[in-house]
């Protein structure tokens, strides 16, 4: 009986090891079949996209031909000054956006305070969670330090620090 028992844990390994060869190569040749597909939609896509960019070319072009072409000869002089004064197109002013508004630092916060003022003074919170009617856990993060407020009725009465 001990002989088998010798017997298996030699020959099982072996089988093992035979039939993990088989499994491998059975996924890489699953693996080479798949990606030639996607090659052939990379290849596709590849020359949809070249035809749109030749389009895009063959119209940039037709349009700087079309401004460049000269004016009819039946055109007076004063007419031809006229048309390329309109043709002249000034860019729109487009005014800057405001600074991002800045806050202050949630340690700030203090019992008593309403939430209204809460939210002007130190930004909208993290996350709020209604947890009962005319309750919320709110919560304002800043780097490592986090603030747990418990609101009632718009008025904090409870702040929790974390960490920091």
């Amino acid at each position: 009986m001990l002989r088998h028992a010798g017997f298996f844990l030699i020959l099982l390994p072996a089988v093992g090891c035979g039939q993990a060869g088989v499994e491998y190569a059975a996924g890489a040749a699953a693996a080479s079949t798949a990606s030639a597909g996607a090659k052939a939609a990379g290849k596709s896509i590849a020359g949809a996209l070249e035809k749109l960019n030749k389009n895009l070319d063959d119209g940039a072009t037709a349009s700087k031909t079309e401004a460049t072409a000269p004016a009819p000869a039946s055109r007076t002089k004063t007419a031809a000054r006229k048309s390329t004064r309109s043709a002249k197109v000034e860019p729109a002013l487009v005014p800057p956006e405001p600074p991002p508004p800045t806050f202050e630092d949630p340690a700030g916060i203090e019992k008593g305070m309403s939430y209204e003022d809460v939210v002007q003074r130190f930004g909208p919170p993290a996350i709020a969670l209604t947890t009962a009617p005319g309750e919320q856990m709110v919560t304002y993060s800043k780097k490592t330090t986090t603030f747990n407020l418990k609101v009632v009725n718009g008025k904090v009465t409870a702040v929790q620090k974390i960490g920091g």
